[in-house]
């Protein structure tokens, strides 16, 4: 469902495709994260997988939305300006589920660990590894991720 949800936003089966990467990114790191510390995936910090999908995506989507905006060349700006947006996002929510962390309940600490990492995961794919494969697919293989109907841009 989030694909033809982004299928229908940018309008172009790369481009879409690519901004799925983060969040399997964010996704394998965490559980393999969980996995190493011991952490169990119970029904208290199942909570981390709905909002990891929503701010995973949500990172990415701002910056394709900034780069498609900006244009060849320009990736360098969009990780500048929208860069910031999305590290302020992700620090505010890291901070707020953090706070779980210092719980007595054992559930609380857990889920607080989990959503935390889990955050910090989709900051870090979303703001180093999704726009690098932008820049990647556009300015080094030259592909087209443009909208559908839409001449590409000249460079």
């Amino acid at each position: 469902m989030i694909f033809l949800l982004l299928l229908f936003d940018f309008r172009n089966l790369k481009l879409s495709f690519v901004t799925l990467f983060p969040l399997v990114l964010s996704f394998a790191s965490l559980f393999g994260i969980m996995a190493i510390a011991g952490i169990k995936f119970d029904f208290v910090n199942i909570i981390a997988v709905p909002l990891l999908i929503g701010i995973g995506i949500d990172d990415a989507v701002h910056i394709n939305h900034r780069y498609l905006l900006e244009g060849y060349g320009k990736i360098d700006r969009v990780v500048e300006k929208t860069g910031k947006a999305v590290f302020l996002t992700s620090l505010t929510t890291v901070i707020g589920f953090a706070s779980f962390i210092a719980s007595i309940m054992r559930a609380m600490r857990s889920t607080g660990i989990v959503l935390s990492n889990a955050m910090a995961l989709a900051f870090f794919f979303s703001i180093l590894f999704h726009p690098s494969m932008l820049f990647f697919m556009r300015e080094r293989l030259n592909l087209n991720i443009m909208p559908w109907g839409k001449s590409t841009e000249k460079h």
